[in-house]
């Protein structure tokens, strides 16, 4: 006799489906979701463990009756590729404009940027439910709208405008990260079940195809960015560069062309804002028009709503999302410090605004690559590894930055930028990548909760690292310390946490 199951648990319900066999006997019936993680999945221990096993055909016709599409190969093909297409098309416009808000409105940009992350935090307890509501297409194509609002805002870069728009983009956040993830995962395991593949290692396939495309934004954002305000910047800089670096401290010092030393014509701005504008209602028209529905529930809204927030709430207190979370924390402080410091810090204030974008070009397409090739080194080189050399990589740069790196003598020479933002992204791919990818097989019978923990915790590092930020008495140097430690303790908890899994597959 053998079990298998799955949870399909971005649709009217949560439900488990459990298959068992025996001779030629299939049954598959509901059951209630736990949030018990990991356990074999066979009566031989020996056997390595795999979750999310769709092998019996009563299971993948149930998984494919929640699809309202075909259960064809090629249709989880296609809509892969319009979900990171999509994506693409959202994150050039706003992964740009983040990139350029601490130097282009160092007050109400960062500022807007902290709330966008609060924002984010609070919109994880609703977001399960808001997604069974509208069903994971709707609610994917109205977060993506909402973050073209605050697109839209920059027109206008005022407290008053950047602020409120920062807020609805980030009570989009969590449901949109939310519903990529459950409704990557749900395809990856439907196209395992039809393929007789192993789930584990096509929902790391997928999510390196995902976040190839995802992580390419930064490449497209960033070049539009460079090219539309080169020709309108001087070459000047800001003119004490001694404060630049981790000497870096708040975002009040210095008015924004004081510290930036660039004057830029109002008119090109609006050329940039329209440009992404323009792809941020083309990634809207893309999810409308060309992404396949999942199966949605229009009942019992307060109810789920209430369950969810308690099933996220409940799912917080496994020990292996606890020893999880300084990961899910850092991996938001890390990218806050690139979107942020790194960007203003060690680019504008050294070499000028109209370097940002070229640099973070190069962020964009390590990450990018690197996402891609990750998902498939995973299978050869595990987890451990790929974890390990993403921390030593992060945990290098940064002691380099606080004693290697100087304005004076490395300022003008900007290549090493280039180099350890290509570095950065490397490591920045590996959490991105093999956290959700741990996530979906430890948790597949709770697949929203699960993400709603992963990004309500990453927003917290992204809010406390902006939160920093807003300090001038706090400088880089500070940030850089702290984040170190949080990636210390963050990989010893992660190694831990692998040792409990294995030891789970052994006895």
């Amino acid at each position: 006799m053998c079990s298998t199951y799955i949870l399909i648990d971005c649709c009217d319900f949560p439900f488990q489906l459990s298959c068992t066999r025996e001779t030629d006997h299939s049954q598959v019936k509901a059951m209630d979701t736990e949030s018990e993680p990991l356990v074999p999945t066979t009566n031989n221990p020996a056997e390595p463990m795999v979750k999310g096993s769709t092998s019996s055909v009563s299971g993948s016709q149930s998984v494919d009756q929640l699809l309202h599409i075909p259960a064809t190969a090629s249709n989880h093909k296609k809509n892969l590729i319009v979900l990171s297409l999509a994506f693409l098309f959202n994150f050039t416009a706003y992964s740009a404009l983040q990139n350029l808000q601490s130097s282009l409105h160092a007050t109400a940009g960062v500022a807007s940027l902290a709330v966008i992350y609060g924002g984010i935090i609070i919109s994880s307890l609703f977001a399960p439910a808001l997604i069974r509501a509208i069903g994971t297409k709707w609610a994917i194509a109205v977060c993506i709208f909402c973050y073209t609002l605050f697109t839209i805002a920059n027109y206008y870069p005022r407290e008053y405008t950047l602020i409120p728009a920062g807020l609805i983009l980030g009570l989009a956040g969590a449901p949109l990260w939310i519903s990529q993830g459950t409704y990557l995962t749900t395809t990856a395991i439907s196209y395992a079940d039809i393929k007789n593949k192993v789930p584990e290692n096509v929902i790391n396939q997928f999510n390196g195809i995902f976040f190839f495309f995802f992580q390419g934004s930064q490449i497209t954002g960033n070049l539009v960015a460079s090219l539309v305000l080169y020709p309108s910047s001087n070459m000047s800089t800001f003119n004490n560069v001694s404060l630049c670096g981790k000497h870096s401290c708040g975002f009040s010092n210095e008015s924004d062309d004081e510290y930036n030393g660039s004057h830029i014509v109002h008119g090109t701005i609006v050329t940039l804002i329209s440009v992404y504008l323009a792809c941020g209602l083309l990634s809207c028209l893309l999810v409308g028009l060309f992404l396949s529905k999942l199966h949605a529930a229009n009942a019992g809204i307060i109810q789920s709503l209430q369950s969810n927030i308690l099933a996220t709430l409940r799912l917080l207190l496994n020990p292996y999302i606890l020893m999880l979370l300084p990961l899910f924390i850092y991996s938001g402080m890390e990218q806050a410090f690139v979107f942020g410091d790194f960007t203003k810090a060690f680019i504008t204030c050294t070499n000028g605004i109209h370097y940002v974008g070229f640099v973070m070009m190069v962020f964009g397409i390590s990450d990018a690559i690197c996402s891609f090739l990750l998902g498939r080194l995973e299978k050869y080189s595990g987890r451990i590894t790929i974890f390990t050399a993403g921390g030593l990589t992060h945990m290098t740069i940064i002691l380099m930055l606080m004693f290697v790196w100087t304005p004076e003598s490395n300022g003008p020479q900007l290549w090493d930028r280039f180099v350890l933002a290509a570095f950065w992204g490397f490591g920045d791919a590996v959490w991105q990548t093999q956290i959700s990818s741990i996530l979906g097989v430890i948790f597949p019978e709770n697949q929203e909760p699960a993400f709603s923990n992963f990004r309500l915790f990453q927003a917290v590092g992204f809010c406390i690292y902006f939160g920093l930020s807003t300090a001038a008495i706090i400088c880089v140097s500070h940030k850089l310390i702290t984040i170190a430690a949080v990636l210390f303790i963050g990989l010893l908890l992660y190694y831990t946490v692998e040792w409990k899994i294995r030891q789970a597959i052994l006895y």
